[in-house]
């Protein structure tokens, strides 16, 4: 395409394309996005394949004896924001990961009040707030004790 960026279409009926933004970058810094490009109709049997978007280091290239990836830093949208009784993390670009992220919320105070896991595969975290006080809290996603991601998130009663 004249845009630089590499469309990709799944079998069986899709209303949109997947769209490796950055294909002239290695591993995961190519930021393939899943169901991100819109389609005005269903589009059927365009591409065989299903795009692997955890594409790791190649092992076959022995001039290199180690490889590491940093995982970029991730966009998390709350919904509600302000919350009530649950609130949804939804990680931007729709596409799950193949192990499962530890998730940590704090207090203002920077106190730990949850600590769990972002299940593998899943782009979409819920959690039940109805327990918590009003106020305002911080979330961080780790991805091996590297932080990929955070933000706030508001409970309102």
């Amino acid at each position: 395409m004249p845009d630089g960026r590499i469309y990709i279409s799944s079998t069986n009926g899709v209303e949109s394309l997947h769209v490796i933004e950055y294909p002239d970058s290695a591993g995961l810094a190519c930021q393939v996005n899943q169901h991100s490009f819109p389609l005005p109709g269903k589009l059927a049997w365009g591409v065989l394949r299903y795009p692997n978007v955890w594409l790791g280091p190649s092992d076959c290239d022995s001039s290199s004896s180690e490889t590491s990836i940093s995982a970029p830093l991730r966009e998390v949208r709350v919904f509600p924001n302000p919350a009530n009784s649950e609130v949804q993390l939804i990680l931007e670009g729709g596409e799950g990961h193949p192990s499962s992220r530890e998730l940590k919320v704090f207090n203002v105070e920077g106190r730990e009040i949850y600590k769990g896991y972002w299940p593998a595969w899943s782009y979409i975290h819920r959690m039940d707030v109805s327990n918590w006080a009003k106020g305002v809290y911080y979330f961080h996603l780790y991805d091996q004790q590297t932080p990929i991601a955070s933000g706030k998130i508001v409970v309102l009663r």
